[in-house]
């Protein structure tokens, strides 16, 4: 069976885990590169996610590549639906989700396991939905505002266009967008990406 790797991203708040819940777990292993991050900072390297700053990241991005690589490599026969963000905040100002070397060692690694395409689906929603659904959840403390959305969807779609960019030297890539205005229409276009 030819396997598929997809990678799922989007601003916070858009929307990304409600869609991910709905995937079949029988046909699709779902990672999540949110709880990697947390193991590796928190756990690992024992460091307060405040106190994390650009240089120290470069420093543990090689350990957070390799759980993700150990992940991939452990599950043999489903495909991948890799929940991610393509552009990460940090203090220093937006950076891509992976460097450009990971997501180039990333496709020989998926070829290797038997993954033939990847789809890169970008998650969108209009910037004051996005701004309403951060205020509205009381789970997560994330503070953003309106400006910082906006500037979000920009590196979003940046880091986006990068990734297809990296990942096509190598691999057959497709790149979908899904505009998460409406949530049922958003459920059934993306179920239906990662289905057929």
């Amino acid at each position: 069976m030819e396997r598929i790797f997809y990678f799922v991203g989007g601003p916070s708040g858009v929307g990304k885990t409600t869609l991910i819940k709905k995937i079949n777990k029988k046909r699709n292993l779902i990672i999540s590169t949110g709880k990697i991050y947390k193991f590796i900072i928190n756990k690992k390297f024992k460091i307060k996610e405040k106190n994390l700053n650009l240089l120290k990241w470069k420093n543990y991005e090689d350990s957070f590549f390799s759980l993700l690589c150990s992940k991939i490599k452990d599950e043999t026969k489903k495909n991948v639906v890799l929940d991610t963000h393509f552009a990460v905040n940090s203090p220093t100002g937006f950076l891509s989700g992976f460097s450009e070397k990971n997501l180039l060692k990333l496709t020989s690694i998926l070829k290797q396991n038997g993954f033939k395409k990847i789809y890169i689906i970008h998650i969108l929603a209009p910037m004051e939905k996005i701004y309403q659904r951060i205020k509205l959840d009381k789970n997560r403390k994330r503070y953003f505002t309106r400006e910082k959305i906006k500037e979000l969807l920009f590196f979003s779609e940046k880091y986006f266009n990068l990734f297809e960019k990296n990942l096509s030297k190598n691999i057959k890539v497709e790149k979908i967008k899904i505009s998460n205005n409406s949530l049922p229409k958003s459920i059934s276009l993306f179920i239906n990406v990662i289905e057929k």
